[in-house]
């Protein structure tokens, strides 16, 4: 295959799972949304968000960090995902911290803190139990670098397989368990960004598009219906049956974005995707604010209740993801120092 068309399979390659990243965090904001007040029908679709969604975004890290992988001395590799990952969750634990302490007495809160959550924040995420995922990915940084062939990746995904069957023995102090428990995805994502490497693929066919879809619909029918009743280890492989089906779907509903999308829609895309760890870092925040304001006002306690809950998700959705993609591509970015504290590209004014 000539250099031209690989180049092309490469970009399409990373504008697909670009794409995914944007609608993985758009999940992780809806799920990370909830209130008594809602419908039945808005917690079923939770329900189904959770089969996969915290899947799917590992999965696209280890697939992007493989992708654009550059050889450095382990050291210094070390030192910028410290910057990347670790300073801004952090930053981000003070702030959330802090915020939680101000408006405490002012507005409705589900998950408080004390002063000690700032110690607590260096072995427990503390300021809130989402920012695990920044501890595991951290975990999972230091480790795939020793991996240095596509077959000893294959043997990480190999070993990641069983401990992710049996990581709820494992201790929840510097987010071990749930280190344990995601490799799998992420080292999944680094072996299928090898073999696509290697053969130069682009994307399936329009088949496995298919059956992506339909095994993953089936397999959430059947969970969150109830229509089964497996023990302990049937339902760990029936729910890790349900991410990888989510991920294969959500990547062919990707492919199909990036071909028939509008230019706008994918600027849009691909923006949320840039500054989609920010949106992870700070979600929550703005969430939590949004859903306090409502509540404030009696929002959910408004009449028709359906249209008020439904059209008052959608206002604490937005904010979540808005309001950090705001302050990161006009504010945050502009900054070196800020930059630097949230772990974003700085852009300059």
């Amino acid at each position: 295959m000539n250099q031209s068309v690989s180049n092309c399979d490469r970009t399409y390659r990373y504008e697909t799972i670009d794409i995914a990243k944007a609608f993985a965090i758009i999940l992780v904001v809806i799920g990370h949304f909830q209130s008594a007040y809602m419908p039945e029908g808005y917690e079923t679709m939770r329900s189904v968000i959770y089969l996969f969604h915290m899947p799917l975004f590992v999965f696209v890290s280890g697939f992007l960090y493989q992708a654009t992988w550059r050889q450095m001395p382990y050291r210094a590799f070390i030192l910028k995902k410290f910057k990347r990952l670790m300073i801004p969750y952090f930053t981000a634990s003070v702030i959330i911290i802090g915020l939680k302490m101000i408006s405490a007495e002012r507005l409705p809160m589900e998950n408080p803190v004390s002063w000690y959550s700032l110690i607590e924040m260096f072995y427990l995420p503390s300021a809130g139990f989402f920012l695990w995922f920044i501890w595991a990915l951290w975990w999972m940084m230091v480790l795939i670098p020793l991996f240095k062939t596509p077959k000893a990746r294959i043997c990480l995904f190999i070993v990641a397989l069983g401990l992710h069957f049996c990581s709820d023995d494992l201790t929840d102090i510097f987010c071990i368990r749930e280190f344990a428990n995601m490799l799998v995805f992420f080292s999944g994502g680094t072996v299928v960004s090898d073999y696509m490497r290697r053969n130069n693929i682009r994307s399936f066919s329009a088949v496995w598009h298919l059956i992506a879809i339909v095994s993953f619909i089936l397999i959430a029918t059947l969970i969150t219906g109830h229509y089964i009743s497996l023990s302990g280890v049937g339902d760990r492989i029936l729910a890790f049956a349900a991410n990888i089906s989510g991920i294969a779907m959500f990547i062919a509903l990707s492919y199909y974005w990036r071909t028939t999308a509008s230019s706008f829609l994918l600027k849009v895309t691909y923006s949320i995707a840039t500054y989609s760890f920010l949106i992870y870092l700070l979600h929550t925040t703005f969430e939590g604010f949004a859903k306090g304001v409502l509540f404030k006002i009696g929002w959910f306690e408004f009449h028709p209740a359906m249209l008020t809950a439904w059209f008052g998700a959608a206002i604490v959705v937005t904010a979540g993801i808005c309001i950090p993609w705001l302050l990161g591509r006009f504010v945050l970015s502009r900054w070196h120092s800020l930059s630097f504290l949230f772990g974003i590209q700085y852009r300059g004014n």
